[in-house]
């Protein structure tokens, strides 16, 4: 599988050359997410596919189902040249989908929600940020030429002022911590335990979304591979309700994507000379909450969202992101005047023969 990996990784980085949004993973992570080893292929089935201008892999996760119970295919990470190569690939995929059993294929999806998904189909001028999906402009065009059509799947990413934030959201922080609730930073001494809880406390949260699908601790946990250089202590916090039990987490960390950027998905002494330098880090990114259901509806993902913006303007990170938000989530309403959407993403279906 060397040479072949080895080609269909050139394609993703020639597709990109000239995408000044791309933050470019490294080989060395890419060839590590297809290694025999990696948790998602002891679950799911997957095939490389590519010709000389295109890629994507199809995948069937047996834990991800429609309604009559057959699982959906997808194509994941999906890189192009051209509309007719992107066509004939991804033709090819839904083949090696359908005769598998698929009747309905999901892409772009990496696995499952839990992973990378969904194409960026409105940009905006707002300059992308770490773990954002990112794509060059024509992919939703070309994957709607292979016979795809746009899933309706409001999910938008959205740039808060931390500073207002910071003072208008206070109020409805106190009135959380008098009915004895508390937000307080996360001790990192045992990183695998904290995720643990994450984990847990997103595992139900997360069940009802579009495309949930099960997943286990292993799983999860390879997803932040190399966290740790990216957890910032002021940026993670539990909810704690008033007996002192976790009720919720909210998970932030300074936006170092132009600094990975520089990278250029390299890792030689050059690369980490590119990531050192350059400008600071201006923007905080508040990637996810999770807050336990019988806690809901109570104001505290406003408690929540004041501790990330207290820690990020003292940090001097002045603007906020909100990463990868569900319009309808009640979270997405919080502060609404305080923030406006820069992106908007979308998830696309092909219902096979």
């Amino acid at each position: 599988m060397g040479d072949r990996l080895d080609q269909w990784i050139a394609i993703g980085f020639r597709a990109r050359e000239r995408d000044t949004s791309w933050i470019a993973p490294s080989e060395t992570t890419i060839r590590r997410q297809f290694a025999a080893a990696d948790p998602l292929w002891k679950t799911c089935e997957h095939e490389l596919f590519g010709n000389e201008d295109a890629r994507c892999v199809g995948i069937v996760n047996p834990r991800l189902r429609d309604a009559a119970g057959v699982p959906y295919g997808q194509v994941g990470w999906f890189e192009a040249l051209g509309a007719d190569p992107a066509k004939r690939m991804l033709d090819d995929a839904c083949e090696w989908l359908r005769v598998r059993g698929c009747r309905t294929v999901l892409g772009p999806m990496n696995g499952s929600t839990w992973h990378a998904y969904r194409f960026v189909v409105a940009p905006g001028e707002e300059e992308s940020f770490l773990t954002e999906p990112t794509n060059p402009p024509e992919y939703p065009a070309w994957m709607e030429a292979a016979g795809f059509t746009r899933i309706d799947s409001a999910y938008t990413s959205s740039v808060q002022d931390n500073v207002r934030a910071e003072k208008e959201l206070a109020a409805v922080r106190r009135a959380a911590e008098e009915k004895g609730y508390r937000v307080v930073p996360v001790d990192l001494s045992d990183l695998g335990k904290v995720f643990q809880t994450i984990y847990e406390i997103s595992a139900v949260v997360f069940k009802g979304n579009p495309f949930y699908s099960e997943i286990g601790f292993e799983e999860f946990f390879a997803l932040y591979d190399g966290i740790e250089r990216l957890v910032d202590p002021r940026l993670l916090n539990w909810l704690l309700d008033p007996g002192g039990k976790i009720a919720g987490f909210g998970f932030g960390f300074p936006d170092k994507g132009g600094a990975v950027r520089r990278m250029r998905g390299q890792s030689g002494v050059m690369a980490k000379l590119r990531y050192l330098t350059g400008p600071k880090v201006t923007r905080s990114v508040f990637k996810s909450m999770g807050i336990l259901p019988e806690h809901q509806g109570k104001g505290l993902a406003s408690a929540l969202f004041h501790e990330q913006a207290v820690r990020a303007v003292e940090s001097g990170w002045k603007t906020g992101i909100r990463a990868l938000m569900a319009e309808g989530n009640r979270s997405f309403a919080t502060g609404r005047d305080l923030h406006r959407t820069i992106r908007t993403y979308a998830l696309f279906q092909r219902t096979l023969a």
